[in-house]
């Protein structure tokens, strides 16, 4: 009878299920991550079926995080998309060179691609999985590039915080999905130092440190303990389960419509505990070297990418080249680039994403990739931090050209992996920075641009491109003129720029999930047919 009681709690609590769990079995459960992973799954399904029973069905949710904030000019920030009217320049932004005799400085050049203005970079074609390379324009199919969002003054480990928890959040962007979800794990950290979860529904995150196989990391824990206590624990852990879903789902069964739910949530528990995963050392091997044949592609020197590097850049003696604060005295800028550069967790982290959400092993993971190593500055290996306040433009758009076409690589075969599942539709990817970057006006690096930041959210279930968010064309934060960056402006709909809470909502509504904040609502409503349209105007420059 006590087991019943317990069970018809509109919301089941920890200290419940630990109860009844103890009554059930007498047997204390294991400490992280299998406490992680028995006390989710079973803690949730309660909510997980309400939920399902009101037919609501979680997306899966992927952010990809840039710590430090790097430039998105030359990528994924659009400036111009729908018209260059009033764009106003600056010296240290730029998407190609352009050369007048012994000086090179920057243009924002664009070439049109699906009836959107966007940065010369989409004009090339990127490697492919299969061995040739193929066209970035895909990325465009069902991209929302959310711009000029205000988020406040945080420096860099608040941003990043922000990113989980918008100021008054009960509840965190990586925990949205996962307290809905069945996945066996409920949420994934991939060296994100101010990563956050925050559950309503009592479940825990799991942080996979960096490593030579981040899978076996991920999963050794559950499945690849070969002592002798460690499997009498876990079949004793099994059998407890059990019984215990079985008490969970009888008591369901009379008060929930969504008991078959229950049952489908609790079952994932115990199949993740007897399954086997294979030779985990293989399956690592073969998505890393995928991904980092990929970036490794991407980086090629020796690539031929017309108003980048088909001309010799080098400083007329005037203006001074500098990286990180450092003087370049290369003659030829175009050598900081060499077949030792690679860009940081890049491969290594969407290996990891690629594995997780094609086993439906969890629902929610945000993961990390750096910047780029191994370049060539003055005759010694360095490397190009994200945080680009002391370098120069002209170097910035070099390596960031590179950089994000092996960012753009990763993310189309990460999404023909989700298709060929028939999961692109169900899965939200998020791809962003802290905050955006203001450019100086001297062109000798650029600043924290927290109002400005941008982000690319790409999802099988929006018909893009859809590019929303207004900016300035003429107005820094301390320079007012620095040219058109980025910068937030009002949005006629809400009579202010976009915020950190428009993105929150926005991002929920397509996880299908509530806000987790009340200071705003979503920047998108679903049709009668399906289909997702805007609320506010399309973007523009003011």
């Amino acid at each position: 009878m006590g087991h019943k009681n317990s069970c018809h709690k509109k919301n089941l609590s920890r200290r419940d299920f630990l109860s009844f769990m103890g009554m059930s079995t007498g047997l204390p459960l294991l400490q992280t991550p299998l406490q992680i992973l028995i006390e989710s799954i079973v803690l949730g399904a309660h909510q997980k079926a309400m939920a399902q029973s009101s037919g609501l069905k979680p997306r899966k949710y992927l952010h990809i995080l840039q710590e430090g904030a790097p430039p998105r000019w030359n990528f994924d920030l659009f400036l111009t998309p729908y018209s260059s009217a009033g764009f106003v320049a600056n010296a240290q932004l730029g998407t190609t060179y352009v050369k007048s005799g012994s000086s090179t400085s920057l243009a924002y050049t664009t070439t049109v691609k699906k009836n959107i203005n966007v940065p010369l970079l989409w004009q090339f074609n990127v490697p492919a999985a299969n061995g040739g390379t193929r066209s970035m324009d895909p990325l465009l199919d069902n991209l929302l590039q959310l711009r000029g969002i205000e988020v406040g003054n945080p420096d860099h480990g608040a941003a990043q915080q922000l990113q989980f928890v918008p100021l008054g959040a009960a509840q965190s962007m990586s925990a949205l999905a996962a307290d809905i979800s069945s996945a066996p794990i409920p949420g994934i950290n991939l060296s994100l130092e101010q990563y956050q979860f925050k559950s309503q529904a009592s479940k825990s995150a799991i942080t996979v440190p960096n490593g030579s196989n981040m899978i076996s990391t991920l999963l050794t824990p559950f499945v690849r303990n070969n002592s002798s206590s460690f499997e009498t624990k876990r079949k004793t852990l099994g059998a407890a389960l059990d019984s215990a879903i079985s008490l969970l789902n009888q008591a369901a069964t009379t008060q929930n419509a969504g008991a078959v739910s229950l049952a489908t949530s609790t079952q994932a528990a115990s199949d993740l505990l007897s399954k086997g995963f294979g030779d985990l050392d293989s399956i690592w091997t073969n998505l890393f070297n995928k991904y980092n044949s990929l970036v490794t592609r991407s980086l090629d020197p020796m690539q031929s990418l017309p108003g980048i590097n088909d001309q010799a850049i080098a400083s007329d003696g005037t203006t001074k080249f500098q990286i990180n604060g450092n003087i370049v005295s290369s003659p030829d800028i175009r050598t900081m680039m060499t077949t030792s550069c690679k860009v940081t967790r890049l491969a290594a982290h969407f290996a990891v994403a690629e594995y997780v959400l094609l086993n439906n092993l969890s629902d929610s993971i945000s993961i990390g990739p750096g910047g780029m190593e191994g370049l060539n500055i003055n005759n010694s290996s360095a490397r190009l931090g994200t945080d680009e306040h002391e370098t120069s433009g002209t170097i910035s758009l070099m390596v960031n050209s590179f950089l994000n076409l092996a960012y753009a690589a990763c993310l189309l075969e990460l999404m023909d992996q989700l298709k060929a599942k028939n999961i692109f539709n169900e899965t939200v990817i998020v791809m962003g920075g802290e905050f955006g970057r203001s450019p100086r006006k001297d062109a000798t690096g650029s600043d924290h641009g927290y109002l400005g930041s941008s982000s690319s959210i790409y999802c099988g279930a929006l018909a893009g491109p859809m590019i929303l968010g207004n900016i300035y064309n003429l107005k820094g934060q301390s320079d007012a003129d620095a040219g058109t960056w980025g910068r937030g402006a009002p949005v006629t709909q809400l009579g202010r720029a976009l915020n950190q809470s428009d993105w929150a909502s926005t991002v929920a509504f397509l996880l299908r999930s509530p806000s987790p904040t009340t200071a705003a609502t979503s920047l998108l409503a679903a049709n009668p047919d399906g289909s997702i349209s805007s609320l506010i105007e399309k973007a523009r420059q003011i």
